[in-house]
């Protein structure tokens, strides 16, 4: 099991999914994956791209995976609810379902993170 970090508790990581992911996938036009899929302005974001703050988000973090993100952005660790592996975890959970991935993502964080 895995402890939310940040102030994070479980009931405030499922609603920040409820609000940025709409169900599915989080991709570009031609099916690659994206933190933050913008287009016709759907806002849908992947795990982890339900996390980054609007204001911290940049273009350039697409195509890269969390431990470059974090890298690259350390100041995004700050407002990530759970440790990297399990954000790791988190995100493999929403790219093996293309549909019902807000659901899995829910099911993921109400079986393996406790407050």
């Amino acid at each position: 099991m895995y402890k939310p970090i940040n102030g994070w508790t479980k009931a405030k990581i499922v609603e920040q999914i409820k609000q940025r992911n709409d169900g599915y996938q989080s991709t570009n036009k031609d099916g690659g994956c994206m933190y933050r899929n913008n287009k016709e302005s759907s806002g849908n974001a992947c795990a982890i791209g339900c996390f980054i703050p609007d204001d911290r988000y940049e273009p350039s973090m697409e195509g890269q995976g969390i431990r470059f993100l974090l890298d690259e952005f350390p100041s995004l660790f700050d407002y990530m609810p759970l440790p990297e592996n399990a954000l790791l975890e988190l995100q493999k959970t929403h790219d093996k379902f293309a549909e019902d991935t807000q659901k899995q993502m829910i099911e993921w964080v109400e079986n393996n993170v406790q407050d």
